[in-house]
Order: C-alpha cells, then structure tokens, then sequence
C-alpha cells in the first residue's frame, strides 16, 4: 500500500471532509443567513475560520491515529485485512505525527482563542485531545464511558463554529449597541444596527433585537450538536456491537458485552426514536413550513426507521458493519437540512 494512501485510511479522510463539511454548513447555511437577516455580518475572517476548521481535522486525525495504535492488539482480531499501524506506518513515527497534528491544531486554537477575545474557548482543543488520548488508553474499555466521551467530542465540532464567532461579533457591535443606545433614550426611540454601522429605526431596543439573535444562532447549532451527539451514540454503541469478540477478548466492558446483544439493539433503536422525535419537534418549532417538514418526514425519518430495522435484524458482523455505515448516510442527511433552512431564512429577507 501506497504510504500516502496509508496515511488517509488512517486518518479516516472520509469523516474529516465530514467534519470540515458540518462545520462549514453551520457558518455559512445557518449562521451567515440568520446575521444578515438583522443586517449584521459574521465578523470572524474566511482565512480565521479556515484555522478554526484546520484545527479540529488536525485532532481528530491525530485522534484515530493514537485510537489505532492503542488498538492493535483487538483490531488484530475484530479487523486484521485493515490493520496499517504497526505494518503499512511503524508504530513510533505513529505516535509522533500523532503528537505534531494535536500540537499545531492545539496551537492553533489558542491563537484564535486569543484573537477572537476569549482564550478560554482554546479549553475545547484541550478537551478534544484529553478526551480522544483517554478514550484510547482507557476510557473505551469502559462501559458507557467511551461511547459518551466520543459523542460529546463530536457534538462539539458544530457547536465550536458559533462559540469562535460570538465573542467577534460582541466585540465589534458591542459598542456600537450600546453607544446609540444612550444617544437616543432619552428621544424614546429604538434603533437598529446594519451592516454598515448606521443605525435605522426600529420597533425595539437594537440590544434586545441583538441578544434574539444570538441566542437564536446558539440555538440553532445546539439543535444540530444534539442531533450529533445522539447519532454518534448509536454508531458508537452499533460498532461496539461489531467489535465484540476482540473486546470480550481483552476484558473490555462495552454495552453489547455488559448487557447483552438484544439489549443493546434496543438501545439503539430508543436513540434512533429520539432523533426522529427531536428533528420532528424542532423543525415545528423553528421552521414549521411544508418544505422543511417534507424533508423530515418524507426522507429523514424513513431513512432513520431503515436504520432501525437494519441494527433490529443485524446477527453478523457484516450486518452490523453496514448498519453502522447507514448511521454515518443518515447522519449527511440530517446535517444536510442546513440547506433547506438557509432557503427558508433566505426568503424571510
């Protein structure tokens, strides 16, 4: 095998470009349409961005390298044909590209960490690392344990979009609000900030049509972070499932091994409910038009019960396998309603 090559199924290209994807569709398909509604623009740079977005492929690509190197010993058993540490990549020059991408994307989250005003948000780098090396070392021989930690590291990737932006847009509209504020209370006027920084009248105090909006974009991408987080549970829980004869092997205390292969089909299932659920009622909730509710209904939801009944009726690793690839199918299209909500909130314009 090509070294090159390698490297890619290594790092798992396929769920970087996803994560770079996701993170992209929340900028400019949810949060950009919903600024330049109020007449505001994001003010977080392309290029920053683009650093932001670096950072996070940089981890977890060095994440599934350091989960790979950990894992040799049990993916000799539950997959030999795809082992590539320890025989297409030395196990030492492993541990140290592992080590250089979470120390240029941990770099990179301070620096932007610093620029946007807020180091504090370089905490979820930190996390991210902390979270993927234990969860390498330990924490996925643990029941729950792991599927968690994983989970909420991936519901974290959306959510990291609008956590980096909001501190820029503080800063930039910050004084502004409060400057024509105070220039015309006393005239009992309400005004509106827009995207050149003149002021326009309006029907309410600019900074409460300012905080609508911002909590209105947290909401947003917490929806679509759930919606992460919940998926990521089922694949997670769904490949412990596949991988259960060289976890039992090695005394790992997964689901599937703790309480049992029919018991963890239903927990599955009761996690896929819950998305239909959650994506039924928060499309009634912020976007109750026909279209949006076709999406949901017409292809979403069919294609979240074929994952029930594939998991359901799944005996064999291979089953399991594809029920797991079905989870990451379905995970797209869920994530693909950013689109249809940036039509939405275009015609709201």
């Amino acid at each position: 095998m090509n070294i090159v090559i390698a490297y890619l199924k290594a790092f798992r290209y396929q769920n970087l470009l996803i994560i770079a994807f996701t993170m992209y569709l929340m900028r400019w398909f949810i949060m950009e349409p919903f600024v330049e509604l109020h007449q505001l623009q994001l003010q977080m740079s392309e290029f920053h961005f683009g650093l932001l977005v670096i950072s996070t492929v940089f981890i977890a690509a060095g994440g599934y390298l350091i989960n790979d190197y950990f894992d040799l010993k049990i993916d000799k058993i539950n997959k030999p044909e795809k082992i590539i540490i320890g025989r297409f990549i030395k196990r030492r020059v492993a541990i140290v590209v592992h080590w250089f991408l979470h120390s240029i994307g941990l770099m990179i989250g301070f620096y932007l960490g610093w620029r946007v005003g807020l180091w504090q948000l370089s905490f979820i780098q930190v996390f991210a690392i902390l979270a993927v090396w234990f969860y390498s070392t330990d924490l996925k021989r643990q029941l729950l344990s792991g599927n968690l930690i994983i989970a909420l590291t991936v519901a974290l990737i959306p959510l990291s979009v609008v956590l980096f932006e909001v501190p820029s847009m503080n800063y930039h509209y910050g004084p502004k609000l409060v400057e024509i504020t105070e220039k015309y209370q006393a005239a009992d006027q309400a005004m509106q900030l827009n995207v050149n920084g003149d002021f326009v009248d309006a029907s309410e105090d600019p900074r409460i049509s300012y905080n609508r909006l911002i909590k209105r974009l947290f909401y947003w991408v917490f929806a679509f972070s759930l919606f992460a987080f919940l998926m990521s549970m089922a694949r997670e829980i769904t490949k412990d499932a596949a991988d259960i004869k060289g976890d039992r092997y090695y005394g790992c205390n997964t689901i599937p091994i703790v309480w049992g292969f029919k018991t963890t089909k239903w927990i599955v299932s009761t996690i896929y409910i819950l998305v239909i659920a959650l994506c039924i009622t928060l499309q009634q909730m912020f976007l109750p038009d026909r279209f949006s509710f076709l999406y949901v209904v017409a292809l979403f939801t069919p294609l979240t019960l074929f994952n029930i009944y594939r998991t359901a009726s799944a005996q064999t690793k291979t089953q399991l396998n594809y029920a797991s690839n079905l989870n990451k199918v379905t995970c797209i299209i869920g994530l693909c309603y950013a689109f249809v909500a940036f039509y939405q909130i275009s015609q709201l314009s």
